[in-house]
């Protein structure tokens, strides 16, 4: 990590799962391994979307729905980002961020969007304020939209809540990091 904590760069290259396979790689192979690495971040993210879209779109079929899940798996992010392959985490994880909040907004249940998102920032933490950006912009819009008048302010408050629970639950790993950047 020259020189500086590794905690920070743990987390931003090493926290993937996927990342620990390479123990069962010969150091020879490592290089070609990466190749397989990013095959599989791929196969995961389009069996996330499969797991999740029907869930999202119960009347959708089997082939139009692995269609999407392909096509997910090999969208324009997938192919940009190949090269930072930690990155990817973030398409295994994103269904799942998607239909949590679904259920926090219309079930009222906040675990799976505490969980979905702590991984987010667990495996991704660099990639995480984009993520809860983004979750500020798309849940604003959808609770505005999509959700009754009077029904608004409680699904906002559901979201903030899960969303700050989330940032207790992940602190571990983001405080030490941005006490290190402040330096």
């Amino acid at each position: 990590s020259g020189g500086m904590d590794f905690w920070g760069v743990f987390f931003f290259f090493l926290s993937s799962p996927f990342s620990f396979l390479v123990v069962l790689v010969p150091a020879q192979g490592v290089y070609d391994f990466l190749n397989i690495l990013i095959l599989l971040k791929c196969a995961a993210a389009a069996f996330s979307l499969c797991v999740c879209l029907p869930r999202l779109l119960p009347r959708l079929t089997g082939p139009v729905c692995l269609a999407f899940s392909v096509g997910y798996a090999f969208s324009g992010y997938s192919m940009l980002y190949f090269v930072n392959v930690h990155w990817l985490d973030m398409m295994i994880l994103f269904p799942f961020l998607a239909l949590a909040f679904l259920r926090a907004v219309h079930r009222r249940k906040n675990g799976a969007l505490i969980a979905a998102l702590s991984l987010q920032l667990v495996m991704g933490f660099y990639l995480g304020y984009m993520v809860l950006l983004f979750l500020a912009i798309a849940a604003g819009t959808y609770v505005w939209i999509c959700v009754p008048k009077p029904q608004r302010p409680a699904a906002s408050l559901r979201v903030c809540a899960a969303v700050a629970v989330s940032l207790f639950l992940t602190a571990g790993i983001w405080v030490p990091f941005m006490l290190q950047y402040l330096q």
